[in-house]
């Protein structure tokens, strides 16, 4: 009788271990296919923005070829020419490719694949970079942004590439919301960061057309869209995004004219966001 009670104790044990190292698999696999899911959506949104990102390439390296070639002339002259005109201009050739680089950087930073990758960043500097990021579209439309940073200093622990994603996607909404509600200049978008209680707070507002009560509260499904050509993935990829880091993302029911969305995060891993 001890003999098969060890038995049936090695086998349930086996048959544990089995489960849980499935289990261990099943999880792996998921958070791999979120992270391929959200890769892909990094690249559509920039994929709708190649015209304006080679635009906003060609502008640094336009004048570098301009400067460069007033140097070659400059220098072709008796005596090597005007030399202190030629260093002004190796300084703006300069400035033009660390412009360059920078555009560059922030593109490739943003499309970058690969399962998450917790670091510690600036709250403001992820602001910046990802207002960087669709300047060209702000610009296009002559949207006026409100911004209020947070206090000087301030850093959490994400993944800095998803995050910026999130803040990117919500941004584009609210330009997508503008454009079809507003005339020319007429677009209004606050983005504002807060630290409440040991979580980072950031708050989305536009003067669009606001957020349909039909669609309110399940906007963040997957395949739920207010865009007549949207996909409904954007919002869902977010959300996903934002309860991994332990964090909630919400639309404000009551939020006047327009639409306001708030994202909470934790300042470190391991904790939630109230």
């Amino acid at each position: 009788t001890g003999a098969v009670a060890v038995f049936l104790q090695s086998g349930n044990f086996k048959t544990r271990s089995k489960i849980a190292i499935e289990r261990s698999r099943a999880s792996d696999m998921l958070r791999r296919r979120e992270a391929e899911l959200a890769h892909v959506g990094r690249l559509g949104m920039l994929g709708e923005a190649v015209a304006e990102i080679a635009h906003e390439i060609n502008q640094p390296l336009f004048s570098i070829h301009n400067f460069s070639q007033a140097c070659l002339s400059e220098l072709a002259k008796p005596a090597g020419g005007n030399q202190a005109e030629i260093v002004g201009w190796l300084e703006r050739i300069r400035t033009a490719s660390s412009r360059a680089s920078q555009i560059l950087r922030r593109i490739t930073g943003f499309v970058r694949s690969g399962e998450r990758s917790v670091i510690d960043c600036s709250v403001n500097d992820l602001l910046t970079d990802t207002l960087e990021l669709i300047s060209w579209r702000i610009s296009r439309q002559r949207i006026d942004v409100d911004v209020r940073p947070a206090p000087p200093g301030l850093r959490f622990q994400v993944d800095r590439t998803q995050i910026q994603q999130v803040l990117m996607n919500l941004l584009l909404n609210a330009c997508d919301a503008i454009e079809q509600s507003q005339p020319l200049g007429a677009g209004r978008i606050a983005i504002e960061a807060n630290d409440t209680d040991g979580v980072i707070q950031f708050v989305v507002e536009d003067n669009g057309p606001g957020v349909p009560d039909d669609v309110r509260d399940r906007l963040f499904e997957p395949f739920v869209s207010t865009k007549q050509d949207g996909m409904g993935m954007g919002l869902a990829i977010c959300r996903s995004i934002v309860e991994r880091h332990g964090g909630k993302i919400a639309v404000v029911k009551d939020a006047g004219n327009g639409a306001r969305f708030t994202v909470t995060i934790p300042k470190r891993p391991g904790q939630q966001a109230a």
